[in-house]
């Protein structure tokens, strides 16, 4: 801006819109996803394990259950019910799950906690743990999978959540071993 008066009068007084007051900021819908009402019905499944055979450090079988369960309470919060994936990052430990848009969130808060289970009972875990509903004869709704690992990295996990969505089995990873 110039040293002209009008000028910075001008600017001052001009109205800018608010835009967290925009109308548009928020539409209403009805397309709701599945997982957010649909309590879904029970059934046994198979989650098929791999892991990696390094293991780098005592105590961080306790310490991957623990974020594996924080990451199951998140999905018991009313606006991440539709969630289909989310990635979590706890004390050096990367974890990620993908849950198809045919699944609802008790299968992620039940599989999340039963690999935590698993995990704690180990003082030592392996460096990467993968375990994955899927398979051919599955709908392309119904994959899911949750990977961690121990050494924090993060874009292992995010390869393996893409994967899953890209309807790729996981656990067909040469480096990872069936558990």
């Amino acid at each position: 801006m110039g040293t002209d008066p009008l000028t910075a009068f001008s600017a001052m007084n001009t109205a800018v819109p608010n835009p967290k007051q925009d109308h548009n900021l928020f539409r209403c819908s009805l397309d709701i996803a599945p997982a957010c009402f649909a309590t879904g019905k029970p059934c046994k499944g198979i989650l098929s394990m791999a892991s990696t055979m390094d293991i780098e450090e005592m105590g961080n079988g306790r310490q991957a259950a623990e974020l594996l369960r924080l990451m199951g309470n998140s999905f018991q919060e009313k606006d991440n019910c539709g969630e289909r994936f989310i990635f979590g990052y706890h004390h050096k430990f990367a974890a990620g799950i993908y849950l198809g848009s045919g699944l609802g969130k008790q299968t992620a808060e039940l599989s999340l906690n039963t690999m935590a289970d698993r995990l704690q009972l180990n003082s030592k875990a392996p460096n990467h743990t993968t375990a994955e509903h899927f398979s051919s004869e599955l709908q392309a709704e119904e994959p899911f999978g949750i990977s961690i690992d121990t050494t924090g990295d993060l874009a292992a996990v995010q390869r393996a959540v893409l994967e899953w969505r890209e309807g790729i089995c996981a656990t067909s990873n040469k480096i990872l071993r069936p558990t």
